[in-house]
């Protein structure tokens, strides 16, 4: 009489738990993005990423805030000022955290917003500067109005109100009715 053995389940965790609360149990650590929206006067601060991504609604995605993914044994301070003094070669200050939000273009990610300054502003500012970056080609500092123009997709609700851009005005600058 021979006797079959029973085969261990290869993930005690979750090896009993109902499929909903596995699939649950993996959002629960989305991957978080870390952004800096670094102004000079009513200017912000964008960089082109030599990598044009596309985006899940076809967006080409070329301009961004500078900035990426936390890694898990830092802040998300240390992480904004890690990511935005690397891309754009400048060392930068936290003024304050704005806010975070999903967007459609990440998604299970979570995008988080900080306000930042150039720690030295003695210097003169170039408008345009190229980068030998691995990832940023050029950094740009721009107007909100040109900010909507050149955004591959739709304005994230924390920068919207940072900027005091509603639904309607973005229709408007895209239209563009500069100015309104």
């Amino acid at each position: 009489m021979s006797r079959k053995r029973k085969k261990p389940s290869r993930n005690k965790d979750t090896h009993h738990r109902p499929k909903r609360q596995r699939r649950r149990h993996r959002k629960a650590n989305p991957k978080i993005r870390c952004l800096g929206i670094l102004t000079d006067g009513a200017d912000v601060l964008i960089i082109q990423r030599k990598k044009v991504r596309e985006g899940i609604d076809g967006a080409r995605l070329a301009w961004a805030f500078p900035g990426g993914k936390k890694e898990e044994d830092e802040t998300e301070e240390e992480c904004v000022t890690r990511e935005v003094s690397g891309e754009i070669d400048d060392a930068v200050e936290i003024v304050r955290r704005i806010g975070q939000c999903r967007h459609s273009q990440f998604p299970g990610g979570i995008l988080v917003f900080y306000e930042l300054r150039l720690k030295d502003r003695s210097r003169d500012r170039p408008i345009i500067r190229f980068h030998p970056s691995p990832e940023v080609q050029v950094s740009m500092w721009v107007s909100p109005d040109e900010l909507v123009i050149l955004a591959g997709t739709h304005i994230s609700p924390p920068v919207q109100e940072f900027f005091d851009l509603n639904d309607e005005r973005i229709r408007a600058i895209r239209a563009g009715e500069f100015g309104t």
